[in-house]
């Protein structure tokens, strides 16, 4: 077998896949990309060749292929918002990206991202949410970047039955699904308290609630 080479980059004569796959699944679970580990490598690059690594990643790759390398290389609140931006710049907007990171991340990592887009991009991560999306989206988007989720993990039963029975509204009483609703407990209450909602609504609709939002 013949290969060409770029640059010093070789094939590793005691190569270990299994040893390598382990690596990158500890590199790459949960919070695990440690940012230090990410400036060892680019800042060595740095000093010895005078480029960014992540500036050379994106000339010499692309496609998906690109998209993942080159997001390994950040840290995770960089990523988050690069994503972010990404979803809202352009036409249309990638609902489901701004969702995913939006609603599944806690205060502090907001508060960390909102900071990065800024430095980043120059302008607020709610500017760009109020100039790309609209309506109730728009409001469950800045709502959730108000902060003002409940940090505990404290669960109560009643209230998530009532809420779930707002949400889903009385048709025979005419009465419609509360939005509103929907806006508070998805941006202020805590993941366990969203949980026991999901659930009540569902032993109450036959539905899952994502279907209803749908």
């Amino acid at each position: 077998m013949s290969y060409e080479f770029y640059g010093t980059i070789k094939p590793k004569s005691d190569f270990n896949a299994d040893a390598a796959a382990d690596a990158l699944y500890e590199a790459m679970k949960g919070a695990g990309r440690d940012k230090y580990r990410v400036i060892q490598i680019r800042t060595p690059y740095k000093n010895k060749y005078g480029k960014d690594l992540i500036d050379d990643l994106k000339k010499e790759l692309s496609g998906d292929l690109e998209d993942v390398i080159v997001s390994l290389m950040e840290t995770p609140t960089k990523y988050d918002a690069m994503q972010l931006q990404k979803a809202m710049k352009g036409l249309g907007t990638t609902e489901i990206t701004l969702i995913d990171i939006l609603c599944s991340r806690s205060d502090d990592e907001l508060e960390a991202i909102k900071n990065e887009y800024r430095d980043e991009y120059g302008k607020t991560l709610e500017s760009d949410v109020v100039g790309d999306t609209s309506g109730d989206f728009k409001e469950l988007l800045l709502a959730l970047l108000n902060n003002r989720r409940d940090r505990s993990n404290n669960v109560n039963y009643l209230k998530a039955r009532e809420v779930a029975k707002r949400m889903f509204g009385n048709k025979e009483k005419k009465e419609k699904p509360d939005k509103d609703a929907f806006k508070t407990i998805l941006s202020q209450e805590n993941f366990r308290q969203i949980q026991k909602l999901f659930s009540e609504y569902q032993s109450m609709t036959g539905e899952p609630l994502a279907t209803a939002v749908e």
